[in-house]
């Protein structure tokens, strides 16, 4: 009871302060940009190489969140300029593979995949520092027979190696820029 009394309380204050406008995040000043980057590895002797640009551009702002105390948010899309988003898979594993994540399981699909980045965080929005490149291991398994789960997880170079044997020899990405950020005007 004291919770929704709480909730209450916070909703009520919210209107009769603020009118509870929704408050935009700044506007960034530089608005796209091209980040080009290479990647080469090595796998069962072979050698890899994946390079190109990601093309990021700020996107608008999300306005799906319904509560009104919530700020809008910045959103941002990114894209590979050659187009070749398949071009990220490092190595996929046969349907029905067993879990490295949780002994037992068997997933659905599992893949290495590389992840490009995030277009905030090429384009400098202090909010999306942690969406840097990286390389990740991917499971996709059922709980049931409706419901699919996805898992993600960051390997580093000696995890990529030592599990998948795919051996890391470049992994260059075009730096962050900084921007600026101006209040937003409707």
């Amino acid at each position: 009871m004291k919770k929704i009394t709480l909730i209450l309380t916070l909703i009520i204050t919210c209107f009769s302060l603020s009118s509870c406008e929704k408050v935009y995040e700044d506007m960034p000043v530089i608005t796209e940009g091209e980040f080009p980057f290479v990647v080469e590895y090595e796998l069962n002797g072979e050698k890899y190489v994946i390079s190109d640009t990601v093309c990021c551009t700020f996107d608008g702002y999300d306005k799906s969140n319904p509560f009104p105390f919530i700020d809008y948010s910045r959103t941002w899309y990114q894209k590979l300029k050659s187009g070749n988003e398949d071009k990220r898979l490092l190595i996929e594993f046969p349907v029905n593979s067993e879990s490295l994540i949780t002994e037992g399981r068997i997933n659905v699909a599992s893949k290495v995949i590389l992840f490009y980045g995030g277009g905030g965080y090429y384009l400098g929005d202090p909010n999306d520092i942690d969406r840097e490149p990286c390389i990740n291991y991917v499971e996709e398994y059922q709980s049931s027979e409706n419901v699919s789960h996805v898992i993600s997880t960051e390997m580093s170079f000696e995890q990529l190696e030592k599990l998948f044997g795919i051996k890391v020899t470049r992994f260059e990405f075009a730096s962050p820029i900084e921007n600026e950020f101006k209040e937003y005007n409707d």
